[in-house]
C-alpha cells in the first residue's frame, strides 16, 4: 500500500519541477550544512556589524555596497548567513522557472535550465566568492521574461543591485529587453521611468563614489579573462568561463571540457532573439576591446569591469532564451519540425553538463564553516598582521574581521607576489603611528585596547546607513506604489 502511494505521488511529480530540483541541489548542496560563509571575497557571518565600509564611507570604493549594509541590517533579526542562502535558492528557482518559461516542449525547456543554472560562470564565481554576482546571474533570464510586467521588472533589478556591477548589469539588461512602455492599471509608464529607478537603486554607492572619490585603481591586465586549454582567451568568454583566478576553476576545464562550451556557444547564437544577440554581441565586444586597450578602465565607473569576465553576465539571457527555441526555429514549408533539428534540445542540454561536468565536487569548497572569534568592537580597529586577505582553516578569505566591526582597511592586493593594489593612505598612516580615531589593534585575532575613545559617527556614515535603510525598503515601497495604482484604476473603473 505504501509503494503504491509512493509511486502514485512520484508519477505526480512534474519531471521538470525534478530535474530543476536535482540541478540547484547538485549545485549548492554544501550550503545545507550550518555554518558560515567563508571562501574568499564571501565573508558572511551570522552577525555583520554596519560598519562605515557597508554603507559606503569606508577607506575604499563602495564596491560592496549596498551588500554588506542590507546583510548587516537583516542580520538583527535573522543570521545573514542564512539570509544569503536562502537568496541563492530563490534566485536559482527564480531563473529555473523563468528559463522554462522560454522553452516549448520538455526537452527545450530542460535545456534552456541546465544553461541558466548550469554554466562555469555562476561556477567560478561561487568559488571566487561572488554570491551576489551568481544571484544577478540566475535573474537575468527572469528580467528578460517578465519584461512586459513593470513592478516584477523593479523587484529583480533592485535584487540585482546588491552590488554596484549587478546593478548596471541589471539595467542595461532591463532597458534593451523593455518595451516602449507598459500599460499597468490604465496608467503608460515610459521606458525613462526604469532609467530613472536604476539610477535611484544606483544611489548607496554612486553618492559615496562622488563625495569621497576612491584612488584610481591599477589597470593590471591580471583580471582579465584568461585562456583556457584548447579554445584560447575569446573561446574561454564564449563559454562564459576564463576567470582571471586559475585556482577557482574546476579541474575539468583544464582537459579540454571548455571546447564544449564554444560549441554550445556556436548553436546558441544562431537562435537568440535579436535584441539578446545585440546584447552579447556588446558584451564580447567591451570584453574584447578591455583586453586589446587597457588604459580605458582609466575612464570614469569603468573599473566596475576591472575584473572584465563579469562583462559575461551580459551573454547569459541570449543563450537561455536560444537554448529554449532551438527545436522551433527551423521548420519546412509546410510548418512541420524538420526532424534533422529534434536532437537539438538533448544535444545543448548535453553540451551544458560537459562544459563543467565536475561541479557538484568543485563546489565542495563552499561548505560552511564554525565561526571564528571574530565580533564587534566599540570603535575601530586596525589589523596590523595581515591585509586585505588572510589563510582561515586552510582557505584564503577576506579578513573577517572587516565584517564583523569597524576597521581601518587597507585594501592592498597582492597577486604572485606582485603588489596590485597599493594600501589605502589611511592605513599607511596608521600603521606609521598615527593612531587617532582608532580604539583597538588587533594582533592575531587577538583584540588589544589603545585607549583611545571611540569616535562618533559622521555624517559621511550617516548619509550612507540613510541610503543603504531606503534601499532595503524598495520592495516595500514598489508593493505600495502597486497598490495605489490599482486602487486608483478601481475607483475610476466604479
Amino acid at each position: 500500500m505504501r509503494f503504491q502511494l509512493f509511486k502514485k505521488y512520484c508519477s505526480s511529480l512534474n519531471p521538470l519541477i525534478v530535474y530543476a530540483t536535482a540541478l540547484i541541489v547538485a549545485l549548492l548542496w554544501p550550503l545545507f550544512f550550518p555554518g558560515v560563509l567563508l571562501l574568499r571575497d564571501m565573508v558572511v557571518l551570522d552577525d555583520m556589524a554596519l560598519t562605515r565600509a557597508s554603507v559606503g564611507a569606508g577607506d575604499l570604493a563602495a564596491r560592496n555596497t549596498p551588500q554588506d549594509g542590507f546583510l548587516a541590517l537583516v542580520s538583527i533579526i535573522f543570521p545573514a548567513s542564512w539570509i544569503v542562502r536562502i537568496m541563492l535558492f530563490g534566485s536559482a528557482a527564480l531563473g529555473a522557472w523563468a528559463a522554462a518559461r522560454l522553452g516549448n516542449s520538455r526537452w527545450t525547456k530542460a535545456a534552456a535550465i541546465t544553461v541558466c543554472l548550469w554554466n562555469p560562470f555562476v561556477i567560478e564565481r561561487l568559488l571566487q566568492g561572488h554570491w551576489s554576482l551568481v544571484i544577478v546571474a540566475f535573474l537575468l533570464p527572469a528580467l528578460y521574461v517578465l519584461r512586459f510586467q513593470f513592478y516584477p521588472v523593479l523587484l529583480i533589478m533592485w535584487l540585482c543591485s546588491l552590488t554596484p556591477t549587478g546593478a548596471v548589469i541589471a539595467l542595461v539588461v532591463a532597458l534593451v529587453c523593455a518595451p516602449r512602455y507598459w500599460i499597468v492599471h490604465d496608467l503608460k509608464i515610459r521606458r525613462w521611468i526604469l532609467f530613472g529607478y536604476g539610477i535611484i537603486i544606483f544611489l548607496p554607492w554612486l553618492i559615496p563614489s562622488i563625495i569621497a572619490r576612491p584612488a584610481a585603481s591599477a589597470t593590471s591586465t591580471i583580471f582579465f579573462a584568461r585562456a583556457e586549454t584548447y579554445v584560447g582567451w575569446f573561446g574561454s568568454i564564449l563559454g562564459l568561463g576564463g576567470i582571471w583566478n586559475a585556482s577557482v576553476v574546476p579541474a575539468s576545464r583544464s582537459y579540454g571540457f571548455a571546447l564544449c562550451g564554444v560549441i554550445l556557444f556556436s548553436i546558441l547564437f544562431i537562435f537568440m532573439p535579436s535584441r539578446l544577440r545585440i546584447l552579447a554581441i556588446f558584451g564580447l565586444g567591451e570584453m574584447t576591446a578591455l583586453w586589446l586597450f587597457p588604459q580605458l578602465l582609466s575612464i570614469p565607473g569603468m573599473a566596475l569591469f576591472r575584473d572584465s569576465q563579469k562583462l559575461c553576465l551580459l551573454l547569459i539571457p541570449g543563450l537561455v532564451a536560444a537554448a529554449g527555441q532551438v527545436t522551433i526555429a527551423y521548420k519546412t514549408a509546410q510548418n512541420t519540425q524538420n526532424n534533422q533539428q529534434k536532437f537539438l534540445a538533448p544535444l545543448v542540454l548535453c553540451l551544458a553538463i560537459l562544459q563543467i561536468p565536475d561541479a557538484p565536487l568543485a563546489v565542495s569548497a563552499l561548505k560552511p564553516i564554525e565561526t571564528g572569534s571574530w565580533y564587534e568592537l566599540p570603535g575601530t580597529a586596525l589589523v596590523i598582521d595581515t591585509h586585505t586577505l588572510r589563510q582561515y582553516d586552510e582557505r584564503v578569505i577576506v579578513n573577517p574581521w572587516s565584517k564583523a566591526t569597524d576597521t581601518v582597511e587597507s585594501g592592498q592586493l597582492s597577486i604572485d607576489n606582485k603588489i596590485i593594489d597599493p594600501p589605502s593612505q589611511r592605513y599607511q598612516q596608521a600603521i606609521k603611528g598615527d593612531m587617532e580615531g582608532i580604539s583597538w589593534i588587533i594582533i592575531d585575532d587577538q583584540p588589544y585596547a589603545t585607549g583611545n575613545a571611540p569616535v562618533k559617527h559622521d555624517q559621511f556614515y550617516l548619509l550612507g546607513l540613510a541610503l543603504v535603510i531606503a534601499w532595503t525598503f524598495n520592495p516595500l515601497v514598489i508593493f505600495i506604489l502597486w497598490w495605489l495604482s490599482r486602487r486608483r484604476t478601481m475607483r475610476i473603473r466604479q
